[in-house]
């Protein structure tokens, strides 16, 4: 649950207005698209791992679901990547303040479009799958009477 979660906790970091008035949002918006992809493919890895293993419908389920929604996040992820180091290129490899690559139709709005749902839908479904797998395990570890 931490994987799929810390790229949307790690995001106000990087898009602090401290961090992007003392060196532009270039910099940090590219250093946070390096590092989702890094924590989005772990999860997914852990995810194809824990399907393996799962002993209930309602956790396959929900693991089901990650394998579908984490690649997903990953692909907007990976595009929006890449309109950011476009950008820097086109700024002279300076980070500068770059508001309308987050407003203006293109290629970095195609990606969050893709990014922001995906993510979401794996954090819920992150969620589920944590109290699905928290409530089975206590019901194996009830005594029989």
């Amino acid at each position: 649950m931490i994987l799929v979660w810390m790229p949307f906790v790690a995001i106000f970091a990087f898009a602090s207005p401290a961090v992007n008035t003392a060196i532009g949002d270039s910099y940090p918006h590219i250093a946070f698209h390096v590092l989702a992809p890094a924590l989005l493919i772990s999860a997914l890895v852990l995810a194809r791992r824990q399907l393996r293993q799962a002993t209930t419908k309602a956790q396959r389920i929900c693991l089901r679901i990650l394998m579908v929604t984490l690649p997903l996040a990953l692909l907007g992820n990976l595009i929006e990547l890449f309109a950011a180091v476009s950008r820097l290129g086109e700024d002279g490899w300076e980070s500068l303040k770059t508001p309308d690559l987050f407003e203006q139709p293109g290629l970095h709005t195609l990606g969050a479009n893709l990014t922001i749902p995906a993510l979401m839908i794996s954090m819920l479904v992150a969620l589920v799958l944590a109290a699905v797998t928290a409530i089975e395990r206590r019901r194996r570890l009830q005594p029989v009477s």
